[in-house]
């Protein structure tokens, strides 16, 4: 389906006025009423692939990254994918980064699960039935843990940027509460 955005606002005018009266002052009158919509729409027909491009993005890193790309590369970075390993290619990739803090679990007794042995600091070496000390559980708040990130974003040495505005066309698109840093290679 083509959508056509090209409207004839003198034409629409026209056939508007008519109606009411075909008078010149009415036709000028009418002119600057409709003069902002004119000038809205041809903001919209300038910067409607860009918005439709953007619209397309979203906090996947695959998709950031494409998007990266095309910000700082332009449309060379349409044909920048290959089987070889992204930093031969010498343009913006993403890498995820598993979080390294293990979990851990309490079950209910139904679950016939193993929970962890709970102790206050004051028992010491707490040791199971064959002898071996128990390894300490920890609990904390993911606050507490904020040097870790989701993905690191991996920028060639020889890209010149700001590092704000790249932060700021980043977190147009991450969700809150998703960490990274930009790194170069």
């Amino acid at each position: 389906m083509i959508t056509n955005y090209n409207i004839s606002f003198s034409l629409w005018l026209g056939n508007l006025v008519q109606w009411f009266d075909g008078m010149p002052k009415t036709l000028a009158w009418m002119r600057v009423l409709l003069s902002p919509l004119v000038a809205v729409h041809a903001a919209f027909l300038v910067d409607r692939t860009r918005v439709n491009r953007e619209a397309t993005y979203n906090c996947q890193t695959m998709v950031l990254e494409r998007a990266l790309n095309l910000r700082y590369y332009g449309a060379t970075a349409e044909y920048w994918h290959s089987n070889a390993a992204p930093t031969a290619n010498g343009h913006i990739y993403i890498e995820n980064v598993s979080n390294s803090v293990p979990s851990t679990f309490i079950y209910y007794d139904v679950e016939n699960q193993v929970n962890p042995y709970i102790k206050y600091d004051s028992e010491g070496v707490v040791y199971d039935i064959d002898g071996v000390p128990i390894p300490d559980v920890y609990t904390y708040y993911d606050s507490e843990y904020q040097i870790q990130y989701d993905f690191i974003v991996w920028v060639p040495v020889t890209l010149i940027f700001d590092m704000n505005e790249m932060r700021a066309f980043l977190d147009l698109y991450v969700f809150g509460g998703i960490t990274y840093t930009i790194l170069t290679y």
